[in-house]
């Protein structure tokens, strides 16, 4: 798929441990036309790839999932890039 783009106005911390990125602060997640936005977005990865390899996300606080065709709101959202 679309490579995977998280920013955040806080920063972004990598626990290599959890096989996780944690962004905070107006957190950013695109892939292709799909984006999310929220107060903490967790991006977890595979430890058996790389750490690009992300297969889930979740945001949480004031969650807007949006794309082409719809936009949704609410406080928690899962966002799973496998299927």
């Amino acid at each position: 798929g679309a490579p995977v783009e998280i920013s955040a106005d806080n920063g972004l911390v990598w626990d290599r441990v959890k096989h996780t990125y944690t962004a905070k602060g107006n957190a950013e997640v695109k892939q292709g036309d799909m984006k999310v936005t929220s107060d903490v977005l967790t991006a977890r990865y595979n430890p058996k790839g790389s750490s690009s390899d992300i297969t889930e996300i979740t945001a949480d606080g004031n969650v807007i999932l949006s794309s082409a065709a719809y936009t949704a709101h609410g406080d928690t959202a899962v966002y799973d890039l496998t299927t």
